[in-house]
């Protein structure tokens, strides 16, 4: 099933806004699961906007990681290394910042051993 299939039951405006995950009507979800022959709960769930965004960020990074060790011929942590000696110094101070060094290094791990398993 492709997206535009949905323009059966739905106007091309409110597939817009799903794509945008923008907020639609009730009657929108009926009308897509009525469609699909589902619960809504088969097409969404209730997702905590800050989880969302940090597992987005997350997913975000390691795809950066990926590509710059493909560039680069570097692996992650040498990568890490030399963004730490630029990085500012408030980027460095700031809470959230240690969550993304920690995943870093898990991502550094998961690297390592998905090599040793090829």
């Amino acid at each position: 099933m492709k997206r535009t299939d949905l323009l059966k039951v739905i106007s091309s405006p409110t597939l817009a806004k799903l794509g945008k995950n923008d907020t639609v009507n009730i009657k929108v979800i009926t009308q897509i699961c009525d469609f699909l022959n589902c619960q809504p709960s088969d097409i969404m769930e209730n997702v905590n906007e800050q989880e969302w965004a940090t597992k987005t960020m997350y997913q975000s990074l390691g795809g950066l990681f990926e590509t710059l060790e493909k560039k680069t011929g570097k692996d992650s942590e040498t990568l890490w290394s030399d963004f730490l000696k630029h990085a500012p110094k408030w980027m460095l101070n700031n809470p959230d910042f240690s969550d993304i060094q920690k995943y870093i290094e898990q991502f550094s791990q998961e690297k390592e051993e998905e090599q040793k398993n090829t």
